[in-house]
């Protein structure tokens, strides 16, 4: 990704548990409460809000990934500003092999 972004595993499988990690313009700026707002696809589908927890690395949530081609994703804190990567998102392609 780049260094405000981590996600773990790169890429990620359907049905598996990933890690994003974040440490951007909303970090640096002292926000309270941040939160991953994600979708899958294009245009997105499935969008959602994910309170993030605070960690020694940034901000961090773990959810599975359910389904698609492609994760895309951005962050906004609790006082309604965003991350969205200056309007592109952030996006991993989202492997299709499933866990056995």
């Amino acid at each position: 990704m780049d260094e405000r972004v981590g996600i773990q595993p790169h890429p990620p499988r359907n049905g598996e548990l990933v890690k994003v990690t974040y440490n951007g313009l909303l970090v640096q700026s002292g926000a309270e409460q941040v939160f991953l707002h994600m979708g899958y696809g294009n245009p997105w589908s499935g969008i959602t809000d994910l309170p993030m927890q605070r960690a020694p690395e940034g901000w961090q949530r773990i959810f599975p990934v359910q389904y698609g081609t492609k994760l895309n994703f951005c962050f906004k804190d609790g006082a309604g500003s965003w991350d969205n990567n200056n309007g592109q998102n952030w996006s991993v392609d989202i492997n299709q092999h499933e866990l056995d």
